[in-house]
C-alpha cells in the first residue's frame, strides 16, 4: 500500500511539474477575446466585494454566478493583473488532470476485470497515466487553460471528475469496512456528489448530463446482475417508449419555439436552433475528433459549414456514424468500458453540440472534458494492442515490444507537448492570435474584426479601418465591424460617417446598447445633443433588456456630459453621482464631478472627487491640475503648487501650469518665484496673453517700470479684449 501511494505521488509530482513546463511562460501573457469584456471591461469587478454574497449566488445561480464569484476572488487578489487569472486556470487544470488519473484507474481497474479480459495492475496504471498525460499535454486544450473566461470548462470539469470519483467509491468501495461504516460512507459522499452538482451547475450547465453519466458508469460497471439492470430490461420496450415520445414532443417544441428553455439569443437570431442542431453532428465526427486524434490547424475561428436541410448528407453520414459507433462500442466485448467511453465522449458534449444554440458553431474548449472518452479508447488500444502482438512471444521479445511502446508512448507525449508549446505561443498577444485565425480562416470575418481591434491598440488605426472594412465585406449584417468602424472614425473627427456606422450596427442588432452609446457620442460631436440624451437613454434600456440588470454607469457618464453641453446644472451631476454610485471606480465621472464642483464653488466636494480619482490613478495627471485650482479658490497656494508640479513632472512643461505656479507665487509674495515662473509661461507661449500682463503688473509693483512697460506693450498686441486692451493703455500711459 505504501509503495502504491509513493507511486500516486510521483506520478502527481510529474503531472505538476509537466503542467507547469507548458504553460508557466504564459502567465504574464495579457487577456484575450472574450476575456477582455468578461474582466477588465466588466464594471462589476471594480468593485468584486458585492459578489461574495449567498444573495449574489442564488440570484445569478443560473447565469454562471459561481464563476463569476472565482473571478472576483482574482479581482480582489490581482484587480486586472492577468497573472493572478492564468495561474488560477492552470492550478485548476492541474487538479483536474490527477483527477483524471484518479478516475481512469478506478474506471479500468473496473471494467478491466474477470477472465476475459487479463491485465495487470501495472498496465492498468500506465494506462491511466498515459491517458492523463495525453489530457494534460493535448494542444486542445490549450484555449480552455490560456483563455481566462474558459475557466467555465476547467471549473466546470473539477466538480464534475470530483463527483464522478465520489459515486465511483460508492459503487466500488475500496478495502473492508463493516456495512454500518460502508452506508455511513455511501450516504456522505452521496451528499457531497450533490453539493458538486449545485455548485459545478452554476459554473456551467454541463453537469446537466452528469446524473446520466453516474447512471451508465453504474449499469455499465455492474452488469446484467445488477438489480437496477435487470429492471431495465423487463421494461425496455415501454420506458423505450416513453422517452422516444417525451423526446419527440421535446424536439418538436424546441424546433418551433427559438426561445423555448434558452429565451431570446442573438445566436438564435443569427444562426436559428434548427441549423446549429442539424451542424453538430459533422462538427462531433469530422471536426473535434479530428483534432483529437490529429491536432493540428488548431484555430481559434475555425470555418464550419451550416447544415440548414434535414435531408443533406452532411448531418445524416455523421449521425449515422454516431449511431454506428455507439451500437460497435456496445458490442465489442464483453466488458462495457468502449461503450462507456464513446457514451461519454457524445453525452459530455451534448448540451453544447445539440439544443442550446451558440454564437460559434465551434469551439476548442468545448471538448475539454467529452474528449476524455476519445482518449481513453486510445490509450485502452494502445495497451491492448502491445499486449495483442505480445502473445506467443518469448520473454525478451516481450521485453523488446514493451520498451518499444513506452518509446513510441513518450515519442506522442514529447509531440504533443510540443505542439501544445507552439499553440501557447500563438496566444501572446491578440495580434498573433487573430493574424493566425486570418491565415487559416481567410474568408470569415471575425479574424479581421479583431485583428483590427488589435491594429487599433497597437496605435495603427489606419491598418485597423481596412480590416474593419474588410471583415464588414465578409459579412456586411453583423454589427459588431460596424461599431468598430464607427469608434476609430470617431477618433478621427469623421463624425458623419460614424454616426452612420452606429446607425447601421443598430439595424442589424437593435439592442447593441454599446453602439447606442456610441451613437450618442457622435451626435454630441455633431451639435445635437438632445438627440445624444435619447441615444444614451435608449443605452440604458436595451443594456437592461439584454443583461437584466438596470446599472449602466457608461450611460449615465455620457447623458451627464451630454446635459453638460447644455450648461443644465445640476442635472449633469446628479447623472455622474448615479455613475459612481453604480461603479466607483469610474475615474472619468469622479473628475466630471470634481469639475462640476469647482465651478459651482462647492470647493469641499469638488476637493473629494479629485481625490478620489488620484486614489484610482496617482498618474491621472488633470486631476492633479484641477485639484490645484481647487486650493488656489481657498487661498492654499503652496498645496496648489504641490498638485502643479506633479503635474508638470508626469506631463512635461506645460504653460498653463506655469502660468498658475506663478499667480500663486505672486499672491503668496514670492515676487522672484512668481517672475521665473511667468518666463517660462511666456516661453512656452508667447502669446499667452494673461501672462504677459500679470508679469507686466508684477514688474510694475516691484518698481521696474522699463520691463513692465515692455511686457504691457507685448500684451497689448495679442488683440485683448476692448475692456482690457483699454486698462492696459490706461497702465501704459501711468509708466510714461
Amino acid at each position: 500500500m505504501q509503495s502504491i501511494l509513493k507511486n500516486e505521488i510521483r506520478i502527481f509530482f510529474l503531472i505538476i511539474l509537466v503542467g507547469i513546463l507548458l504553460y508557466a511562460h504564459h502567465l504574464h501573457h495579457p487577456f484575450q477575446f472574450d476575456s477582455l469584456s468578461a474582466i477588465k471591461e466588466n464594471p462589476r469587478l471594480n468593485d468584486p466585494a458585492q459578489l461574495f454574497s449567498l444573495e449574489f449566488f442564488v440570484r445569478e445561480y443560473f447565469d454562471r454566478g459561481l464563476l463569476r464569484m472565482s473571478l472576483a476572488l482574482n479581482a480582489t487578489l490581482d484587480g486586472v493583473d492577468s497573472f493572478g487569472y492564468h495561474l488560477a486556470n492552470l492550478l485548476i487544470h492541474l487538479i483536474n488532470s490527477i483527477l483524471v488519473f484518479c478516475v481512469t484507474t478506478r474506471m479500468m481497474e473496473t471494467f478491466l476485470t474477470g477472465p476475459a479480459l487479463i491485465i495487470s495492475k501495472r498496465q492498468i496504471r500506465g494506462m491511466s497515466f498515459f491517458a492523463t498525460m495525453i489530457f494534460l499535454c493535448h494542444p486542445l486544450q490549450t484555449e480552455s487553460v490560456i483563455q481566462v473566461i474558459s475557466r467555465s470548462e476547467l471549473l466546470a470539469a473539477t466538480f464534475y471528475l470530483g463527483a464522478f470519483l465520489l459515486f465511483q467509491n460508492i459503487v466500488q468501495p475500496r478495502g473492508t469496512m463493516t456495512e454500518c461504516k460502508r452506508k455511513s460512507n455511501c450516504i456522505g459522499a452521496a451528499i457531497c456528489i450533490l453539493g458538486l452538482f449545485v455548485c459545478g451547475f452554476s459554473v456551467k450547465q454541463t453537469l446537466i448530463t452528469l446524473p446520466a453519466m453516474l447512471l451508465l458508469y453504474y449499469l455499465c460497471s455492474a452488469g446484467a446482475a445488477s438489480k437496477l439492470a435487470a429492471w431495465l430490461n423487463k421494461w425496455r420496450w415501454v420506458l423505450g417508449t416513453i422517452a422516444l415520445v417525451g423526446l419527440t414532443l421535446l424536439f418538436r417544441k424546441l424546433l418551433t419555439d427559438e426561445t423555448f428553455l434558452t429565451g431570446p439569443s442573438q445566436a438564435g437570431q443569427w444562426i436559428g436552433r434548427k441549423s446549429y442542431l442539424l451542424t453538430q453532428p459533422s462538427v462531433l465526427v469530422f471536426y473535434y475528433l479530428k483534432l483529437i486524434f490529429f491536432p493540428i490547424n488548431l484555430n481559434i475561428d475555425p470555418h464550419i459549414t451550416m447544415v440548414s436541410q434535414w435531408g443533406s448528407l452532411r448531418f445524416w453520414s455523421p449521425l449515422l456514424a454516431i449511431i454506428g459507433s455507439v451500437l460497435l462500442a456496445f458490442r465489442v466485448s464483453q466488458s462495457r468500458v468502449f461503450f462507456f467511453c464513446v457514451a461519454w465522449y457524445f453525452i459530455v458534449a451534448s448540451p453544447s453540440s445539440s439544443i442550446v444554440t451558440l454564437l460559434d458553431l465551434a469551439a476548442e474548449h468545448r471538448i475539454y472534458l467529452a474528449g476524455l472518452g476519445p482518449v481513453w479508447i486510445l490509450s485502452l488500444a494502445w495497451v491492448r494492442g502491445i499486449n495483442l502482438f505480445s502473445k506467443s512471444k518469448s520473454q525478451s521479445q516481450k521485453s523488446f515490444l514493451n520498451a518499444t511502446g513506452v518509446a513510441l508512448t513518450v515519442m506522442i507525449l514529447i509531440s504533443l507537448s510540443g505542439l501544445t508549446l507552439l499553440r501557447v505561443e500563438v496566444w501572446q498577444t491578440p495580434f498573433r492570435l487573430w493574424q493566425d485565425a486570418l491565415k487559416k480562416s481567410p474568408n470569415a470575418f471575425r479574424p479581421h474584426n479583431n485583428l483590427g481591434k488589435a491594429y487599433y491598440e497597437m496605435k495603427e488605426p489606419e491598418t485597423a479601418v481596412q480590416h474593419f472594412r474588410k471583415s464588414i465585406a465578409i459579412e456586411p449584417l453583423h454589427p459588431e465591424p460596424h461599431y468598430n468602424l464607427a469608434s476609430v472614425l470617431l477618433d478621427f473627427g469623421r463624425n458623419r460617417e460614424a454616426e452612420l456606422e452606429y446607425r447601421t450596427a443598430l439595424r442589424s442588432n437593435p439592442d447593441y446598447f454599446q453602439a447606442y452609446v456610441g451613437l450618442g457620442s457622435a451626435l454630441v460631436k455633431n451639435g445635437l445633443p438632445d438627440e445624444a440624451i435619447d441615444s444614451f437613454r435608449q443605452a440604458l434600456k436595451s443594456h437592461q433588456r439584454v443583461t437584466d440588470h438596470p446599472e449602466y454607469p457608461v450611460a449615465h457618464l455620457n447623458i451627464g456630459e451630454a446635459l453638460a453641453r447644455q450648461g443644465r446644472y445640476p442635472h449633469e451631476i446628479q447623472q455622474w453621482q448615479i455613475a459612481v454610485q453604480q461603479q466607483p471606480s469610474l475615474i472619468e465621472a469622479h473628475y466630471n464631478l470634481g469639475t462640476a464642483w469647482l465651478i459651482t464653488g462647492e470647493l469641499k466636494s469638488a476637493e473629494q472627487a479629485f481625490l478620489t480619482c488620484l486614489k484610482l490613478d496617482a498618474g491621472f495627471d488633470h486631476a492633479h491640475f484641477n485639484l490645484a485650482r481647487v486650493y488656489q479658490k481657498q487661498n492654499l497656494w503652496d498645496r496648489a503648487n504641490d498638485h502643479l508640479q506633479v503635474f508638470i513632472d508626469q506631463k512635461g512643461p506645460h504653460a498653463g501650469a506655469y502660468f498658475e505656479m506663478a499667480v500663486n507665487h505672486q499672491q503668496a509674495g514670492r515676487f522672484n518665484e512668481a517672475e521665473s515662473f511667468y518666463l517660462k509661461s511666456i516661453e512656452l507661449d508667447s502669446r499667452n496673453l494673461y501672462a504677459n500682463l500679470n508679469l507686466g503688473h508684477l514688474f510694475m509693483s516691484t518698481g521696474k517700470k522699463d520691463l513692465a512697460k515692455t511686457q504691457l506693450q507685448r500684451a497689448l498686441s495679442l488683440n485683448p479684449p476692448k475692456n482690457l486692451a483699454a486698462e492696459i493703455k490706461q497702465l501704459l500711459e501711468e509708466l510714461e
